[in-house]
């Protein structure tokens, strides 16, 4: 059988057919039937029909799509009223026993697309034999033999939890697994069932995780999960769309580090990734984290990402730093709820570079306090009953629309889940904001992030918090307000580009992480206690609530921002760059407007009818032999080579001295062009904290804003299809940028390419060298690392 798919294309549908004896069937007794029943039945058997008899007469059948139909909706059972006998049967002739009765009744079964069983009754209503269609749809995508050989690699390093992995027994793997389960480890328990007794053991004891690699019960499984409190995923098809959408999530960050026995991830081509050693993590008990061991020779990526999540302090010490530990597995509709390791990875990767990067450039940044978390036992004190809640018919209305449109309220997008667009009278939610209106040019901007409250759920438009903001700032701002749900909201977030003088507030998921990082985050919970008879303005939490709420949330967003002075005019910001993040939406970079001034300036500089162009950027703090020797090897590969020299004045050497050194170094290549950097290459506007390296070399370095600007406008502008750099075996802030260009530039169809440095007596050169020798007046040993034209300027103007 095929089924045409959406967008083109056939799906092969592959059918069995079997006949069960009396004994066989699967039959139960009203007066003993429940949910447990059911769920226990239907986990051992996901294709078959239950009969449901009284005294041993069909009564009614149940299959898993009509137990699935009922958890969703609450639905009673359906009962037949009278007993099933041969003539309430499609057709009374599949009563016969003779072998041509049973051919037609597989026909009929072949030919009806919903039908998948048929009982023949006897004159009483009693099963005599049951006819069976099972369906066995072909599911490649998604390997549980070898996720299950990543979960043992992963949690042999990381994991403490306890986790119970769910197979299909059907499929063979649990066969296939034989080998595996000899290295078993006491943490990990691969399991083909689990009933209902266990679960309900299981809701007392922390650390408990539950992965699905089932694909038909994950529905009725969550259900259950969900009601003992139990951290549920639902892997089979959130596996299949994380591999599809690897390259996309990655985008969002400069670099991303691997676990080096992760097979899933290397199956993609992506520009950032880096491997880390699995073996170099340890345990440090001071942190109660792990700790990379070889983080002194390896660049400190933004984040490590295993497949699922694997610790409840999801991030890893880097030397002094912390780095966000994620997991890529991201949960569907039929997950209870993503685990607080996976909310809280996302709540570091914000704490620990988002919001950093962004205060830098000149963004304020204001972290609201989570109430939700907060408002443990209210509903139970308020007597709330979400089926009588006021605000649930925008609600109701919302998802109506999405429904009537044939879309899930959740679309996999950008590499993540995100809420459909909606679109009917009175509510408008497009791209992740709701109540969407254009920027307006010139004007800072107020972005909102936050969950329910700020998507909206439970309001019409002139009643949200971004539409209710506009309207009280007028046209002095732009306001857009994102709704998104917590363990997606740095995605959603790096998304975006912003630029100095805005401001970006931020509801919290987990306060504690913020708190760690000395991250000043504000409460609101006065919202909720001064709107009088709570329970008929909020649904079943504090963030689905209603207009009264969500204005008083608005008001004080509006007061928090206007005395941390978002609302202060910010010229002295105008003319920085936007900041970005990661390789998310590069099309373009806008110019800032000193930097057009310096183009036309060097415009005479640039060299026209060449086939291939390439760069250095130079301190020179002073030019060495090893300056000379990678200058020498890079303009052999191109036909021209442009010497950026770093105009900022912050080095041992002046502008002007180090450019004339340069000068006096390369007279005699001829294919090599001297050019000023301007502010806009490796400057304290482009590259904050690049020049305070001698005094902190354990300074983490941002090199977007500059890489960006050199890879989207000085490249384009130069032709320059290539970016040359010695290697940086002792600067750790150097070995930092020159990382990132390896990561960035590619973006920009910029090859980076890394040349070996130049050695004396098996040591590389060093300006720094240099500089020590010049100061301790060792005038001999600077002869030996300098060219005698560049000793000769030195000697003249700085040998004392």
């Amino acid at each position: 059988m095929c089924r045409q798919l959406k967008g083109g294309g056939m799906e092969i549908i592959m059918f069995t057919y079997k006949i069960y004896t009396a004994e066989e069937v699967i039959q139960v007794e009203k007066k003993i039937l429940n949910e447990e029943l059911l769920y226990d039945i239907f986990q051992m058997h996901p294709d078959r029909t239950v009969y449901i008899t009284e005294s041993g007469i069909v009564a009614g059948i149940v299959t898993l799509g009509d137990f699935k139909r009922y958890i969703r909706g609450k639905n009673e059972i359906r009962f037949v009223d009278e007993p099933v006998t041969e003539k309430k049967l499609i057709n009374t002739k599949f009563t016969s026993e003779s072998v041509e009765r049973e051919i037609e009744i597989f026909a009929f079964l072949k030919q009806k697309k919903i039908a998948f069983s048929v009982p023949v009754l006897d004159e009483q209503g009693k099963i005599l034999r049951e006819y069976s269609k099972e369906k066995r749809e072909e599911k490649k995508s998604f390997d549980v033999i070898q996720f299950l050989s990543q979960v043992y690699k992963e949690t042999e390093f990381f994991c403490s939890e306890t986790i119970y992995i769910l197979i299909d027994q059907r499929d063979g793997t649990d066969t296939r697994l034989a080998e595996m389960l000899k290295n078993k480890r006491e943490n990990v328990h691969i399991i083909t069932y689990l009933p209902v007794s266990e679960l309900k053991q299981l809701q007392n004891q922390d650390g408990q995780y539950i992965y699905d690699c089932r694909y038909k019960f994950a529905g009725v499984a969550s259900y259950f999960c969900k009601n003992y409190r139990l951290n549920y995923f639902h892997l089979a098809s959130g596996l299949i769309h994380m591999l599809e959408n690897i390259e996309n999530l990655f985008a969002h960050f400069v670099s991303v580090g691997i676990l080096d026995n992760n097979q899933y991830f290397k199956r993609k081509s992506v520009l950032n990734i880096q491997e880390i050693a699995a073996k170099e993590f340890v345990w440090n008990s001071d942190f109660n984290c792990y700790e990379y061991k070889k983080a002194n020779v390896q660049e400190k990526p933004e984040v490590i990402y295993t497949v699922f999540p694997l610790s409840e302090n999801p991030y890893v010490r880097w030397k002094t730093f912390f780095v966000p530990l994620c997991a890529m597995f991201q949960s569907d509709a039929n997950s209870t709820y993503d685990s607080e390791g996976v909310i809280r990875a996302n709540d570091n990767d914000i704490a620990l570079n988002i919001i950093p990067k962004l205060e830098r450039q000149g963004v304020k940044c204001i972290v609201l306090d989570n109430v939700q978390s907060r408002y443990s036992g209210w509903r139970e004190k308020l007597g709330i009953d979400p089926q009588q809640a006021a605000c649930k018919v925008c609600y109701n209305q919302m998802f109506q629309t999405i429904e009537k449109q044939n879309r899930w309220v959740a679309i996999y997008k950008n590499g993540y889940i995100q809420l459909a667009d909606v679109q009917v009278e009175g509510i408008t939610y497009r791209n992740g904001e709701r109540c969407p209106e254009e920027l307006s040019e010139g004007l800072d901007t107020i972005y909102i992030f936050g969950p329910c409250v700020v998507w909206g759920g439970y309001v019409s438009d002139n009643e949200s918090i971004g539409y209710l903001l506009r309207k009280r700032v007028g046209r002095d701002f732009n306001v857009k307000a994102y709704g998104v749900g917590w363990n997606y909201m740095n995605y959603t977030i790096r998304e975006h580009e912003f630029k100095p003088g805005d401001s970006v507030v931020i509801f919290a998921a987990d306060r504690q992480v913020y708190d760690l990082n000395h991250i000043p985050v504000f409460d609101i919970m006065d919202v909720w206690k001064k709107v009088m008879n709570l329970k008929v303005h909020i649904r079943d939490l504090p963030y689905h609530c209603d207009g009264e709420v969500t204005r008083g949330v608005e008001e004080k967003v509006f007061q928090i921002c206007e005395s941390e002075g978002c609302f202060q005019k910010k010229e002295d910001l105008r003319n920085k760059s936007k900041i970005h993040f990661g390789f998310w939406d590069r099309r373009r970079v806008e110019i800032p407007q000193g930097m057009r001034k310096w183009l036309v300036s060097v415009q005479k500089e640039k060299i026209q009818g060449v086939k291939k162009t390439g760069a250095i950027v130079m301190n020179c703090n002073p030019f060495t032999k090893g300056h000379r020797y990678l200058i020498e090897e890079s303009a052999k590969k191109v036909d021209v080579l442009y010497i950026f020299v770093v105009e900022e004045n912050k080095s041992f050497f002046s502008f002007e001295d180090r450019i004339e050194m340069v000068r006096l170094g390369i007279s005699d290549i001829e294919n090599v062009v001297v050019i000023p950097s301007g502010k806009y290459i490796i400057s304290s506007e482009t590259l904050p904290g690049y020049f305070e390296k001698d005094e902190n070399n354990d300074l983490e370095l941002d090199a977007t804003q500059d890489l960006d600007l050199f890879g989207g406008v000085i490249a384009k502008e130069f032709e320059i299809v290539v970016r040359f750099a010695g290697d940086e075996p002792e600067d750790a802030v150097t070995r930092q940028y020159n990382q990132q260009m390896k990561s960035i530039l590619p973006v920009y169809g910029v090859e980076f390419m890394e040349i070996p440095r130049k050695k004396i007596a098996g040591k590389a050169i060093s300006a720094s060298s240099v500089r020590k020798y010049i100061k301790e007046q060792e005038y001999g040993e600077v002869r030996k690392l300098v060219l005698p034209q560049v000793y000769d300027y030195l000697r003249e103007y700085y040998f004392k």
